[in-house]
């Protein structure tokens, strides 16, 4: 009885963890549509139906404000979604793609030159979308509160795909050091000599 509870509220917490993500990855995905250029085609799956919904959600939290810019906002982002759908699908007819979980190439990387992609989107994209929500929070507090709750959750997402990257590399380089040991190892019982 105890395992099964314990397997109840492992799952339940499981089943929380992924929704958080879900809500973080679509969050941080509404924005990426409008600041990045050629994304993968399986990094768009499921999160444009989830931007869409939290779009939605989002709206309806601010009831009693002019959601007139709200509307439009979301407008624009179903039309950047369809052009970068159309985008995946030219890219992938004629051949040589990127990789399927792409995040995009960042349209604003040439303001900072000497940052690489990485940091770019780690440290460069969140501040600007929270100053530029900030600005636009005075014009239509909807928007500007949804920019600027997707700069931290863009920072969030980058600082966590950063930390999972370095893991894979160290897994890697672990990886090549064990097998150069067992090389080395059986050329020692063989009496193979370099």
């Amino acid at each position: 009885m105890n395992t099964n509870l314990r397997e109840a509220e492992n799952s339940a917490a499981n089943f929380g963890a992924a929704l958080v993500m879900i809500i973080v990855e679509s969050w941080g995905y509404v924005l990426e549509t409008f600041l990045h250029r050629r994304f993968g085609h399986k990094y768009m799956d499921s999160r444009a139906g989830w931007g869409l919904c939290l779009l939605l959600f989002f709206g309806l939290c601010w009831e009693g404000y002019d959601l007139g810019p709200f509307i439009w906002f979301s407008w624009a982002y179903l039309g950047c979604n369809l052009m970068h759908k159309l985008g995946v699908a030219v890219r992938m007819a004629r051949g040589p793609m990127v990789h399927s979980h792409y995040t995009g190439w960042p349209l604003f990387k040439w303001t900072v030159p000497f940052f690489n992609e990485a940091q770019f989107k780690q440290w460069v994209e969140p501040v600007a979308v929270v100053v530029v929500g900030a600005v636009m929070a005075h014009a239509s507090p909807p928007v500007g509160v949804f920019w600027i709750t997707a700069g931290l959750v863009l920072f969030i997402k980058n600082m966590d795909e950063s930390m999972r990257r370095w893991h894979r590399t160290v897994a890697i380089n672990d990886s090549m050091i064990d097998s150069q040991i067992t090389l080395e190892r059986f050329r020692g019982q063989v009496g193979i000599l370099n």
